[in-house]
Formats: structure tokens, sequence, C-alpha cells
């Protein structure tokens, strides 16, 4: 049996959710350092072929945070699914740096936890952490993504071959 293995998420913070944060740290976060929601889009991987060598490249899948991520309804891009997440902004970089980010980790994660098994959702299962720190006088900006996931023991393992997802659903239902 072939033991089952998921890539890492690759996370992207595009230049305009740095602007975004700014506006809202201004004018409506102020001097708060509580968590709030956040939206990203995350996009499959695909495969390039190199002009030069003719071998495939394969870029994984991405995360990327824009620069609507503060709005409360963000709409999917086409080929993305809207994940929602929680930023905690800090006020200086040195609480950045010396929060304990293991214990800010795991309340994400038992929110998360709690989600599927107090309110029966599915919907955090995908959730993501955003730490930052936004210096404004010098437009410095420092960040630390969290995808956290449950692990399965035992590991789960693939006992028949590889199959398309198009064998098993129909093509409305496996729809983005």
């Amino acid at each position: 049996m072939v033991l089952a293995q998921f890539v890492a998420l690759s996370s992207v913070v595009q230049p305009g959710f740095w602007h975004a944060l700014s506006d809202f740290k201004i004018n409506d976060y102020r001097l708060s350092d509580d968590a709030v929601p956040i939206s990203a889009s995350y996009s499959v991987g695909r495969a390039l072929t190199d002009r030069e060598s003719g071998s495939v490249v394969d870029l994984g899948a991405t995360l990327a945070v824009g620069d609507h991520a503060l709005e409360p309804d963000i709409r999917a891009r086409p080929g993305t699914v809207v994940v929602r997440g929680m930023l905690k902004n800090f006020n200086t970089l040195e609480d950045f740096r010396s929060a304990d980010k293991t214990a800010l980790f795991n309340e994400h994660v038992e929110m998360m936890w709690n989600s599927i098994t107090v309110s029966r959702s599915s919907a955090e299962l995908s959730s993501f952490l955003l730490l930052s720190f936004a210096d404004l006088k010098h437009y410095r900006y420092y960040y630390w993504f969290a995808f956290p996931a449950f692990v399965a023991k035992p590991s789960w393992q693939i006992s028949h071959a590889w199959s398309s997802a198009a064998d098993h659903f129909s093509s409305d239902t496996a729809s983005l």
C-alpha cells in the first residue's frame, strides 16, 4: 500500500494587501491587537514546461492574500477557492518577535477543532493564521503564516490505484 502524503501550501502576500492593512490599521484597527477575520484565495498547482530544457516544472498550490482580504464578502476568481483565516497584527516589532506563536497556533487549532466537534461544521478545516507587524513609518512588514492540519494516526494508506474524480462524481458535483 502507498502512504498518502500531502504537499505543504506556499503563501503569497500580494503588495496590495500591505496597502489595505496600512489603511485598516490607521482608520479602523488603530492600537487594537485583537485577531480579525481575513480571507485569501487558494489556487491549485500547475505545471509549466521549461523553454530551454523542455522538462516539466511543477508549481505547487498557493494561498494568496490580496488587497481585498480584509473585506467581509470576497468572491473567488475563476480557478480559486476562498479560504477564511484570522489576522493578528501586533503594535510593536518586539511584541511580534516575542509572541508565543505556539500558543497562538494552538488556540487557532482549538477553534478549528471546536468547529468540527461542537458545531459539526467543516468550514474551518482550511483555516489559516497570519501574524503580522506593520511598521507604517518605514513601510516595513513582517509576517508569519500558519496552516494547521490534522494528522491521521495511523497514517492513511491508499489501497487501490489512483483514479480520476470524474470516475466518482458528476461534472455538476465536481465543479468549482
